[in-house]
């Protein structure tokens, strides 16, 4: 994207504006961008940042609370903000002809926000709802140790959520206080992509803005403690070799380890190697650390690794999650495979088959975020923000395609060469290695990168080099050729959950963790490589009513990006040990479930709904099933269910449309004599009725959190009652939807409060989930019941539903910005039924949708007195 692309304009009082027009859809996102962030907080006021993300959204001069959100979704658009250690932003998705009110809505809540005492009151209680939901979370857990010991005194090493004590503390002249010193004109930047005329846009933002003046006295952030150094530590001297670890034993499952190298920040000239280096290390099952540690060795999970690049110093993060017996190997194998990168030895590091996977990856990320506005409007203000420049990409890009392997090993040499910041988390019986036993491992792992190698190197990559048609086979190929940087594949064919029985439940989880790992023509690493040198993905899922394959790569790679396709799509093999593998990371997936909370309730709801249906069956199958499914077994279901002639493949995005009919026409005939005839083998499952009484389930695990769920049986995808409850979720759901804006935002019981629907070809379910702490129990689900009973026996008012319409309306064209998007929904409607164009009927299905539905629909599928309520966590205090 060149410079001349984007417009930057900046206003008398100090405010910029930075704008690209884009014209692939008709909407608008607009960003506005405060440099400031948690890590310009003083420790006694920590999550301040944060909380201030909040409060903006709560109430304004001429809006009150909900209001903003509801004119935004009203307008069919999306409102929301994040914060970071380095600027907090207040972002909107909107419809073109709506660019008016999306800004005058930032505007009037950077400007006029009334910070209401009572609404800070409660708005605590979200966000300490919020830090509770982060501390279930082991993942978060470890990570925010790392950070703490990694930053020391640095505010960085702070959550930039804060602690339920800092956050309590808060009152609103310390609200006032950061507002005052922070926001302020020459402190923001309105970031703004899509579909506009840029001198409307700038019209508009100037009438909105042009006029806000700062508050008296100077702003500015109180300086920070600086960071810590990487160069302070110089590889090879005593200070190589300080070392930071710290032992977590907590209620897991399954044990983690992090780690993590101190490296500059964004704008120092080593980042584009930096970066390089860690997707070469740990992104993608083709890097290094994951064909290592995963597939060669087995002792790992999940394994990655990234470079963390925030406007003072960052860190480069290695980590993985395990079985707690495999610690001291795995904790061996990830120190050396990093340590390699640093080494003497040129078997050790990065090679250029590696490097130009690295290139094309990281590259392809930017091709993807300029898929939609928001994308782009978030990557052009972070590198405003942190480069000083709108259009730092191709400088980005520039630094990136002259990288060579050599600069790779120097920047490993001086950041890496060195004992990282380790912090290992176990369950509490677990037994762990010492702190200085972790030392001496890592210590032998970093000499042995200085030695001969005495194992082989990694293999080189290998060279990688809606128009409706019925292919003779039975199969169909649907076709939209665009002006886009991205081509995504789609392939469902019938199949998955409601295929399974007890017996082989998990069957198609399974068969879709090994389609792809291994061909008749390449092994699972050959594959890794080549796909990662696409700039994107190939993959197989299995949901509750298909199974299938989804490729997505940069349409510069479109050609080698088809042939790779049709070779995973027809000569695919199983393995038994590739199986066992995969096999065994779904038995740790199912021995640490109770990590997840949340999901524990789903699964107790799924079975109580559907007690005899597959719905209700765990979706990756239990030990007992999968201990029956080895390589045959895989085989014998691909061969029924994966059969070219069974499927519905879609391709949207940029590719010559001739070439591509030519090549999948050929790819799903194959050799029609060969082609097997008959039905998949299955017989399709009689359904479970309605649940005729309510039920109630409690699982008391001890977490800071109580997930409850109640929920019962939904409809079909073809059944037009799941409009009207999309309409329902919707007027339930949402930042301006009935249950956040009583439930969290009038009553502080939750930070998460949703609805939602699940449909099938077979009826599907329908709930409304919520998280609170345990003292607030009772409250919560007195709370939910009693919005349940309104909206079954109230009339929803015309304002609410209009609101609901538009915001539906809105966000699916947001989400059909994305080229998988479109090719999944068509393939997906064609294979079941609905039509490949069943998606462009959404909006009048949606505005069709009565008061009068709405309560008919609610008694139907929301009645309390059939609904099952689980509650998982730990018992309200007597």
């Amino acid at each position: 994207m060149s410079s001349s692309e984007i417009l930057i304009k900046q206003l008398k009082n100090g405010l910029t504006i930075v704008a690209e027009p884009m014209r692939a859809a008709p909407v608008v996102a607009i960003q506005t961008w405060i440099d400031v962030g948690s890590a310009d907080e003083e420790p006694e006021v920590a999550g301040v940042a944060h909380l201030h993300e909040h409060m903006l959204f709560k109430g304004t001069k001429k809006r009150g609370v909900g209001e903003i959100a509801a004119v935004v979704e009203a307008s069919g658009g999306e409102i929301n903000a994040w914060t970071s250690f380095d600027q907090t932003v207040y972002h909107v998705v909107i419809a073109t002809e709506e660019l008016g009110t999306g800004v005058d809505v930032l505007a009037d809540a950077l400007r006029n926000s009334r910070f209401d005492a009572e609404e800070l009151a409660r708005e605590i209680e979200v966000v300490v709802e919020e830090i509770q939901r982060a501390e279930d979370r082991p993942s978060r857990r470890i990570a925010n140790t790392v950070f703490r010991l990694a930053y020391g005194n640095h505010p960085y090493a702070r959550p930039v959520l804060g602690s339920i004590e800092t956050v309590r503390a808060m009152t609103r002249d310390k609200l006032l206080g950061f507002y005052a010193r922070h926001y302020r004109p020459e402190h923001t930047t309105v970031v703004a992509t899509g579909d506009f005329q840029a001198e409307e846009l700038f019209a508009a933002i100037e009438q909105s803005l042009g006029d806000w003046s700062p508050a008296p006295g100077k702003g500015s952030a109180p300086s920070r403690d600086a960071a810590p150094n990487p160069q302070d530590q110089n590889p090879g001297d005593n200070n190589s070799d300080q070392f930071s670890f710290e032992l977590m034993r907590e209620q897991v499952q399954e044990a983690r380890i992090a780690m993590a190298w101190t490296i500059p920040g964004f704008d120092h000239p080593d980042i584009p190697a930096l970066d390089a280096l860690a997707v070469a290390l740990g992104h993608g099952d083709s890097s290094r650390l994951y064909i290592d540690a995963r597939q060669r060795q087995g002792l790992v999970n999940d394994v990655y690794a990234y470079a963390y690049t925030p406007k003072d110093n960052g860190l480069i993060i290695v980590g993985a999650g395990l079985a707690p017996e495999a610690l001291d190997p795995a904790l061996r194998c990830l120190g050396q495979g990093t340590f390699a990168c640093a080494g003497s030895s040129v078997a050790g590091a990065i090679t250029e088959a590696e490097l130009e996977k690295a290139r094309v990856m990281i590259l392809s990320e930017s091709a993807y975020l300029r898929e939609t506005v928001q994308g782009q409007a978030r990557k052009i203000g972070y590198f405003h923000m942190l480069a000083g420049d709108s259009a730092y990409e191709e400088v980005y890009r520039q630094r990136i395609m002259a990288l060579t392997t050599k600069d790779l090993h120097d920047v490993a040499k001086r950041y890496l060469d060195r004992l990282p910041v380790t912090v290992v988390q176990i369950p509490e019986d677990a037994t762990a290695p010492t702190a200085e036993q972790t030392r001496q491992l890592l210590k032998e792992s970093r000499d042995h990168a200085h030695k001969p190698p005495t194992g082989a190197p990694l293999p080189p990559a290998c060279d990688l080099g809606i128009h409706r048609i019925e292919c003779p086979s039975g199969a169909i190929l649907l076709l939209k050729p665009e002006d886009s940087p991205i081509v995504a594949i789609r392939a469902t064919a019938l199949g998955g959950q409601r295929t399974e029985t007890a017996t082989d439940s998990g069957a198609g989880s399974l068969f879709a963790s090994m389609w792809g790992q291994s061909t008749a023509d390449y092994s699972q690493e050959e594959l890794s490589n080549m796909v990662a040198m696409l700039g994107g993905d190939i993959s197989a899922f299995s949901g509750r009513n298909a199974i299938g394959l989804r490729a997505e790569f940069i349409a510069e790679k479109a050609k080698p990006g088809f042939e790779l396709f049709a070779n995973i799509f027809g000569r695919w093999v199983c393995k038994e040990d590739e199986v066992d593998r995969e096999r065994d990371v779904l038995l740790e997936r199912i021995a640490n479930r109770f990590d997840n909370p949340a999901g524990v309730a789903f699964e107790e709801m799924a079975k109580t709904i559907f007690p005899t249906h597959p719905y209700g069956m765990r979706s990756i199958g239990t030990p007992e099933s999968l201990a029956t499914l080895s390589a045959a077994a895989l085989t014998e279901y691909g061969q029924r269910f994966a059969k070219p002639e069974r499927f519905v493949v879609s391709i949207a995005g940029g590719f010559d449309i001739d070439e591509t009919a030519a090549f999948f026409s050929a790819m799903l005939n194959g050799d029609s004599q060969d082609l097997p005839q008959g039905d998949y083998g299955f017989t399709p499952p009689a359904h479970d009725q309605h649940l005729q009484k309510a039920t109630e389930h409690h699982i008391d695990i001890d977490k800071e959190q109580c997930h409850i769920l109640l929920g019962g049986m939904g409809t079909t995808i073809d059944d037009n009652d799941r409009y009207a409850l999309e309409v329902i979720n919707t007027v339930l759901s949402g930042q301006s939807g009935r249950l956040f804006l009583d439930l969290r935002d009038k009553q502080s019981l939750a930070y998460t409060v949703a609805a939602s629907s699940v449909e099938g070809i077979d009826p599907g379910f329908v709930y409304v989930y919520m998280a609170t702490s345990p003292d607030k129990l009772e409250q919560a689900r007195n709370g939910l019941n009693s919005h349940l009973d309104r909206i079954c026996d109230e009339t929803v008012p015309e304002s609410e539903l209009e609101r609901a319409r538009r915001y539906l309306v809105g966000t699916y064209a947001i989400e059909l910005q994305r080229a998988g998007a479109r090719a999944m929904l068509t393939s997906l409607g064609e294979r079941l039924g609905l039509g490949y164009a069943h998606f462009a009927n959404y909006k009048d299905l949606i505005y069709s949708v009565t008061p009068k539905d709405i309560v008919r629909v609610s008694q139907k599928y929301l009645n309390r007195e059939r609904l099952t309520c689980v509650v998982v966590g730990p018992r309200s205090p007597s």
